[in-house]
C-alpha cells in the first residue's frame, strides 16, 4: 500500500474482482471440481471476506486431502499467523501425508 500507484492499481482490480463471470476458475464449480491434483486447503477460520463455508465448499469440489481452518485468522492466514500458515503447511505436503 505504500508503493506509488498502489491506490490506482487497486481501483483498476477491484471491478474484476466483482465482476460476476471474469472466466476466473475460482468462479466456475464445474473447473475446481475437474482439478486432478491433490488439494489442500488453509483457511483463516475467522475470515469475514471468503468464510469458512465457502472453504468448504471449494474443499468438497476438489476433493480436498486436507482443510485446515487457523483458530483466530481472517483472510490472509501467511501474513496474519506466518508459524500456524507455515506449520499447517508443512503438515499438508509432508511426504508421508496420505499414506
Amino acid at each position: 500500500m505504500r508503493r506509488p500507484g498502489t491506490t490506482a492499481d487497486y481501483a483498476t482490480w477491484l471491478p474484476v474482482l466483482f465482476a460476476a463471470d471474469d472466466g476466473g476458475w475460482s468462479r466456475r464449480s464445474e473447473r475446481l471440481a475437474a482439478i486432478a491434483r491433490p488439494v489442500a486447503i488453509i483457511w483463516g477460520a475467522a475470515d469475514t471476506v471468503t468464510p469458512p463455508a465457502q472453504g468448504e465448499h471449494i474443499a468438497a469440489l476438489t476433493r480436498a486431502r486436507s482443510f485446515t481452518r487457523l483458530p483466530g485468522v481472517g483472510h490472509i492466514p501467511h501474513i496474519e499467523d506466518p508459524a500456524a500458515f507455515f506449520g499447517a503447511l508443512d503438515a499438508a505436503t509432508a511426504p508421508d501425508r496420505g499414506k
